[in-house]
């Protein structure tokens, strides 16, 4: 018989909760929401009394139990002592994505009335948070991320595995339009030859094969794809022990199309033998 589960998933209104406990159950885990913590040694009990046929237990808790800060990080230390296998996923956001999320459903946060606007809903949520956030094993930051990269994040981290998670995004970008807000690193590539002052070069993009011959050619552009690929060799494995689950990095250029394109790809290609997989996003045109 394997040994019993049970992740507790808490963090910020507006974060993501729901859209974990969804993956959750896509899991096999049997999913509480709002349980208040004082009832979690009722619940373990009753699932040892089930004799083995509930192992994998999530239970979302959140500020709506004003007594959550106290109860939990101790709860767990006692649930460890059962012999349960215990993580803690707290989620979180900036505070103006959090405020947008609420606006565009027209929810309320919990802690919100009285007096209190959204602001101030989610500064006193997280200082009633603050000791679960510390005793969290995993920490998401939602704020650049959809649902479905949220449910994929969390199913990759709870899957079993003892490896951290952490997606590497490539993504070329223009200056002019400036720099997405998801843009964790930026590597400005405006210094390599440019394509666009070629004619014959204007229509194509830097997935073409005379576009990165044409970015390429010479020792500095080579150089710098090669000290790009040793910060993030360096880099990546800092940020999965942080427990990061998404690392950004922009490629920039003029137009987004030709240099950062290429260079994006060159990347990806040099970081592969070294284990390191990531994601390529380029601009539709």
């Amino acid at each position: 018989m394997q040994q019993p589960r049970i992740i507790f998933v808490s963090g910020l209104s507006g974060a993501g909760k729901s859209t974990a406990a969804h993956a959750l159950e896509d899991l096999q885990y049997w999913c509480i929401d709002n349980l208040p913590s004082a009832l979690v040694p009722k619940l373990l009990a009753l699932a040892v009394a089930a004799g083995g046929q509930i192992d994998r237990l999530a239970v979302v808790c959140d500020a709506r139990d004003s007594t959550l800060g106290e109860v939990l990080p101790p709860l767990l230390d006692d649930v460890r002592r059962q012999r349960w296998l215990v993580d803690l996923l707290f989620l979180e956001a900036a505070d103006d994505v959090l405020a947008r999320r609420f606006e565009r459903t027209g929810r309320r946060h919990p802690l919100a009335g009285a007096g209190r606007d959204i602001e101030q809903a989610l500064a006193s949520e997280r200082q009633l948070l603050q000791s679960v956030r510390d005793r969290a094993t995993q920490i998401i930051d939602t704020s650049a991320m959809t649902p479905h990269q949220l449910r994929q994040a969390v199913v990759r981290r709870s899957d079993g595995s003892s490896e951290p998670w952490l997606e590497l995004a490539l993504l070329g970008f223009g200056f002019p339009q400036g720099i997405p807000p998801e843009v964790d690193i930026v590597i400005d590539l405006r210094c390599l030859p440019d394509p666009t002052l070629e004619p014959a070069l204007a229509g194509c993009t830097g997935m073409d094969p005379q576009v990165r011959q044409h970015v390429f050619r010479g020792e500095a552009p080579q150089r710098l794809v090669e000290r790009a690929v040793e910060l993030l060799a360096f880099l990546f494995p800092l940020f999965q022990r942080e427990g990061k689950s998404y690392l950004t990095v922009g490629l920039g250029c003029s137009d987004g199309v030709h240099r950062s394109v290429a260079c994006a790809a060159e990347v990806q290609a040099r970081l592969r033998p070294l284990g390191i997989e990531s994601r390529l996003h380029i601009p539709s045109g």
